[in-house]
């Protein structure tokens, strides 16, 4: 499991020929890479590049969710009987779930050794959101009301997703990577959102049959759900 935050300090002493000696961990950890002198004084490990792609895979996915309300919007109002103000709806309370979780998300982001908690439940919230799309393609009332759940889920995972990146970039990468870091993991949610829009029409095609729409779409979202899902049970351990 790749270290976290919390596992990552290392101590340092200043040498009065300006160079750094760094003091043994103690826990027999094989140290693969070491920060220069002019860097931040922590340990730094091939593997922040698999945290960095485990990151941005769930951005992407949590971006990707909200294809429903744009290039799927169409076919899904064919399964569901539902107007284009109900599905703005679930803008609303996507936005309104990642204002609530704004103070929380960065706390906990912000506290030593909680940023893989948040990690953690940010995948969690994007993968139960999936679950609960993923029978619910009836015209009837419990549909919409999942789906409005489902995407206030998706809402509070968006905290982690759209601001995580700069604590990530901290606390894995030396100073000279960081510019980098930060860039793919903020790009992955405009990523996400634009491969919505290519891929979204391909996978759930628009036709007058609304049963075919509604197997398609509940391949989309299951497809989604086990995407998530592996992410999170690979990093969760």
């Amino acid at each position: 499991m790749p270290p976290w935050p919390s596992e990552c300090l290392t101590p340092v002493l200043e040498r009065s020929d300006g160079d750094r000696l760094e003091l043994e961990r103690g826990d027999g950890r094989e140290e693969t890479e070491t920060a220069t002198a002019e860097e931040a004084s922590f340990t730094i490990y091939k593997r922040r590049w698999w945290v960095l792609f485990v990151f941005f895979g769930m951005s992407l996915l949590q971006a990707w969710m909200w294809a429903l309300l744009g290039p799927l919007g169409p076919s899904y109002q064919k399964v569901a009987d539902v107007s284009d103000n109900q599905i703005n709806a679930f803008v609303i309370w996507g936005n309104a779930a990642a204002l609530v979780v704004a103070f929380p998300a960065w706390y906990l982001q912000g506290t030593e050794g909680n940023f893989r908690w948040a990690f953690l439940l940010s995948m969690g919230a994007v993968f139960l959101g999936a679950v609960l799309r993923l029978f619910t393609y009836n015209n009837d009332g419990l549909t919409f009301a999942l789906y409005n759940v489902s995407f206030v889920l998706n809402g509070c995972a968006g905290q982690v997703a759209m601001t995580g990146g700069t604590r990530l970039a901290q606390s894995f990468f030396p100073l000279s990577e960081r510019v980098m870091a930060v860039a793919v993991s903020t790009e992955a949610n405009a990523v996400g959102q634009a491969a919505s829009y290519i891929f979204g029409p391909l996978l759930v095609p628009d036709t007058d049959a609304a049963e075919d729409v509604a197997r398609d779409l509940q391949r989309w979202v299951g497809r989604h759900g086990v995407r998530m899902g592996g992410l999170f049970r690979i990093e969760g351990g």
